[in-house]
């Protein structure tokens, strides 16, 4: 089925994710979501998004100091909830809802970061 399919993805990225973030785990670390481009035929399953936090070994979220999601949609807001029914509650304060990429600069510094373009506008 199509969502097998884009599990299959998921599951690529969230080990090239793991592979990447292996070097910064050990010290203090924030993440700076852009949500963009992602629509009903291409995010992730619930059941899959369950099944990774699950799956993540605790040193990732350890020194997560925060998780911002910058244009979160009416999906995620929606989805959060389901969510936290199995992420600790330290793990769920961790997470920033960002509306516009201006109120980002509150919490990280917008040089560090390469921001397309067309997230920009």
């Amino acid at each position: 089925s199509e969502f097998k399919t884009i599990d299959k993805f998921y599951d690529c990225l969230l080990k090239y994710i793991i592979r990447t973030f292996d070097e910064y785990v050990d010290m203090d670390y924030v993440i700076v979501y852009f949500h963009h481009g992602l629509h009903s035929y291409n995010r992730p399953s619930y059941g899959w998004l369950m099944k990774s936090y699950m799956n993540i070994e605790r040193k990732y979220k350890k020194n997560l100091k925060a998780l911002y999601v910058v244009h979160p949609t009416a999906w995620i807001k929606f989805l959060w909830p389901f969510l936290r029914s199995i992420i600790s509650v330290k793990f769920s304060s961790k997470l920033r809802y960002i509306n516009r990429i201006g109120q980002l600069t509150e919490y990280v510094h917008l040089n560090n970061l390469k921001i397309p373009e067309e997230i920009r506008s």
